[in-house]
């Protein structure tokens, strides 16, 4: 473990959000108003070149900047309210076929039905691959390995929203099924196991049976032997996209390690570093889940590890403690003074807040440019999206005051998007996520 990863964990299990950082005042003021936005989301220009196309909003007087895939997914929210049906991410022709058993008393038919059951939930929502019947509970874990591979933290996520019957109603279609792709591909082998397991349970069930009941498990073995073909085919396109991505890159003169999960692609990472940070900023923040109970406790379960396994899976090099950078950066500067963009009577107004909250984006990601620049990576995404903070929270009062997803919950849970400042933590943790994924993700 490293001096730094060492500091910031003695930092969360020894300090309490001091009260100077509850009252911290501007950090500072040098940003032009109106349009301050737009103009440093210029310096992904003037830094060196154009990063992106930022999509200029137009909340309050101001005119502001964000990423198109950040703006999109906000404006998405605003016009559905945050609650929409989804499509099925893959077809299960099984699901259906298992109806046909005439004899559903059977053991062996019951089996068959149940495993059918199991593997198509899987197949058609992929998030169901890490749904478990307990919720995350730092007692009952190691310290040291708590939250620290992505499935682990995918399940932490996954579980008690799926409890709650929502784990994207707040995504668009497109960005939910791309965070699918790659849920799906992370838990691709465990899944073949199962339909491989259920393709040897048919051939025996098949063999004893009779009649109508044994035609339908032969149907379903045909069934079973499409649904396998189709998966090998999701799962080889993310091998061949990982491949062609690494070519992309080395034709660029940049270099970068061999990835976690060769069947990912940089879009997969890319998306799946997005949502993953989005839900651990807000749980951070005391969304969904009522454990830990302690303010660093949740810095570091919610922030520290998840960041650090997220640097992984994007293939960070000789860049250790991302996650402690984020984590010493939390504690030591808050930020409560200035998330409510000007609502609070006789606090700051709005363009103070504004200032403020987009400076204190600035602060929070300075650890992480000056670790990532050492190991030598291009840093002026990482920078972008810390520029989000200001944004976010404009955007999150301006347009989301009114809406909730999963308000009122009750011990175990807590409410999940029950504010305007509950959108802005979830904005700002996507922002944080994609601009990780994206500097990693272009090597060095």
């Amino acid at each position: 473990m490293t001096t730094k990863k060492i500091l910031a964990l003695a930092i969360s299990l020894l300090v309490s959000t001091p009260s100077w950082a509850q009252s911290f005042r501007p950090f500072s003021t040098n940003l032009s108003i109106p349009g301050h936005l737009t103009s440093s989301m210029n310096q992904f220009q003037v830094d060196g070149g154009l990063l992106f196309e930022p999509q200029t909003i137009r909340l309050a007087e101001f005119d502001v900047s964000m990423h198109p895939l950040i703006a999109n997914l906000m404006i998405h929210i605003s016009n559905t309210q945050g609650v929409q049906g989804l499509p099925q991410f893959e077809n299960c022709e099984m699901i259906n076929a298992i109806n046909a058993f005439q004899n559903q008393g059977d053991g062996r038919v019951v089996d068959v039905m149940n495993r059918v059951r199991s593997i198509c939930a899987k197949i058609m929502s992929p998030e169901a691959m890490y749904a478990t019947n307990k919720l995350f509970d730092p007692g009952t874990l190691g310290l040291l390995t708590a939250m620290t591979s992505i499935e682990e933290i995918l399940r932490t996520i996954m579980t008690p929203l799926l409890m709650q019957g929502t784990a994207f109603s707040w995504f668009d279609v497109e960005t939910t099924q791309k965070i699918r792709m790659a849920l799906f591909r992370i838990r691709y082998s465990d899944l073949k196991k199962e339909l491989n397991q259920l393709q040897k349970t048919l051939d025996s069930v098949a063999g004893s049976l009779s009649g109508a009941d044994q035609a339908t498990a032969r149907e379903l073995r045909n069934l079973a032997n499409q649904q396998m073909a189709r998966i090998m085919v999701i799962n080889n396109d993310g091998i061949n996209a990982y491949k062609a991505d690494a070519r992309v890159l080395a034709a660029k003169g940049k270099n970068r390690a061999a990835l976690p999960y060769q069947n990912l692609s940089d879009d997969d990472r890319r998306y799946l570093s997005m949502y993953t940070f989005a839900l651990m900023w807000r749980f951070r923040g005391g969304g969904m889940v009522d454990k830990p109970k302690g303010t660093q406790e949740s810095r570091l379960y919610f922030a520290q590890r998840p960041y650090d396994v997220l640097a992984s899976i994007n293939g960070a090099e000789g860049a250790s403690g991302l996650g402690a950078d984020q984590l010493i950066r939390l504690v030591s500067k808050g930020w409560g003074k200035f998330f409510d963009m000007g609502h609070t009577v006789g606090e700051e107004p709005l363009i103070n807040d504004l200032i403020n909250m987009t400076s204190r984006g600035i602060y929070q990601v300075e650890g992480t440019m000056e670790t990532l620049s050492r190991a030598g990576y291009d840093v002026r995404m990482v920078k972008a999206m810390g520029l989000h903070f200001g944004t976010c929270y404009l955007y999150s009062w301006e347009k989301l005051e009114n809406v909730r997803v999963k308000d009122g919950l009750q011990p175990p849970f807590q409410g999940f998007f029950d504010s305007p400042t509950a959108w802005g933590e979830m904005c700002v943790g996507a922002a944080l996520g994609l601009g990780l994924s994206e500097t990693l993700l272009q090597g060095r």
